[in-house]
């Protein structure tokens, strides 16, 4: 959908975007990530031309963009920016409509139009239509700027930190709101951010840039398993083991499910598990009175006896719960393993000992290791 080939753009003797080519794939996020002074707003306002590159040109659904008169393609775009925008003496009605009232819609279309858009961005329509922009808190401004950005309905939408100015917890409520959304819309987004965390969360693909040049382009999963150079392995943190667990979610990556063993007959169970080759899996054991426990059978080649090592029945998480959640949960009960149970499924055992497993072979390689760093 957007294409960028060989971008440049010099100021003087300065450059801030050095040829810099990526593929934006229709309906996905490409968040731009990078120190101050990286280029990633720079290539941003190419895109909007708010800003003519030096070198290099952008395609926009296999168009040339230079081919586009300014005003059409940038009505066609939408744009979110940090710093909101509203126009403070229009309506939020009336900063909604901006655009659909330029490219010449009708005004009942215009109303439903903004009455949905407000609704979608969980803003009571009848409440909030006719008040102006400093009636409303710095959140809700932020929802109406990404109404106003949607409201002509564009194939395009650019964000530059659109929620970097509000606390936190607003912050995480609009991204979630935002996620929503992109499920329902499929657009094509560039987003720019300086927080790497904001960068994983919210991007389809993600593009590290360092003194106007890409450095790596690549899914969430890859850029954290398999960082390309030392400096991309700095910005994402020495935490990039703990960030993977936060893109995977229990239920996709449960060790197993987990055997139900009833103690009148058990140790026939045992031996009819180790005879199918399950010698170290989890499995629950409930007792005569309903009561169940768990333990791993590789624990028994010990022979020690069963009250020894099994333990309680852990918390119970929904499958789409996190790995890191499911982590979190194991410290806070100080257990070694959560119970995931997905509605008419036998119940799962997502353990300690999986969850570094798993890690250990997702983050393969070492960082820097492709350059010898």
């Amino acid at each position: 959908m957007i294409r960028l080939q060989g971008i440049g753009k010099d100021f003087g003797n300065f450059s801030a975007v050095k040829e810099l080519s990526l593929e934006i794939p229709e309906g996905q996020t490409c968040v731009m990530v990078g120190p101050s002074g990286c280029g990633k707003t720079t290539t941003m306002r190419i895109i909007n031309r708010l800003i003519e590159p030096t070198r290099g040109t952008v395609y926009i659904n296999g168009e040339d963009f230079k081919k586009e008169k300014v005003e059409n393609l940038r009505r066609n775009i939408g744009y979110v920016i940090q710093e909101v925008g509203l126009f403070p003496h229009r309506t939020i009605a009336e900063n909604i409509a901006t655009t659909p009232r330029l490219t010449g819609w009708e005004e009942e279309k215009i109303k439903q139009r903004v009455d949905e858009l407000l609704e979608l961005v969980e803003l009571d329509p009848g409440e909030n239509r006719d008040k102006f922009p400093r009636q409303l808190s710095g959140g809700q401004r932020q929802r109406v700027g990404l109404a106003r950005a949607m409201a002509a309905d564009p194939p395009v939408m650019l964000m530059d930190e659109p929620f970097a100015a509000v606390d936190p917890i607003t912050r995480e409520h609009l991204q979630n709101m935002f996620l929503r959304l992109q499920r329902r819309m499929k657009k094509t987004i560039v987003f720019v951010t300086h927080d790497i965390n904001e960068a994983i969360k919210m991007g389809d693909q993600i593009a590290i840039l360092q003194e106007g040049e890409l450095i790596q382009c690549d899914t969430p999963e890859e850029l954290l398993a398999r960082p390309r150079n030392k400096f991309v392995a700095d910005f994402i943190g020495v935490d990039r083991a703990i960030k993977i667990l936060d893109l995977f979610s229990a239920g996709e990556v449960v060790g197993t499910r987990a055997p139900v063993l009833k103690m009148e007959n058990f140790q026939e169970q045992v031996e009819q598990l180790q005879q199918k080759g399950k010698n170290n899996i989890p499995v629950i054991v409930e007792s005569g009175s309903g009561e169940k426990f768990w333990f791993n059978l590789e624990e028994l080649k010990d022979r020690v006896s069963l009250e020894e090592i099994i333990r309680p029945l852990p918390i119970t998480l929904e499958p789409t719960s996190s790995i890191k959640v499911a982590l979190a949960r194991m410290l806070e009960h100080n257990n070694e393993a959560v119970l995931v149970q997905g509605e008419g499924e036998e119940p799962g055992l997502l353990t300690l000992g999986w969850v570094r497993h798993y890690v250990h072979r997702i983050c393969s390689t070492t960082p820097g290791e492709e350059e010898g760093i």
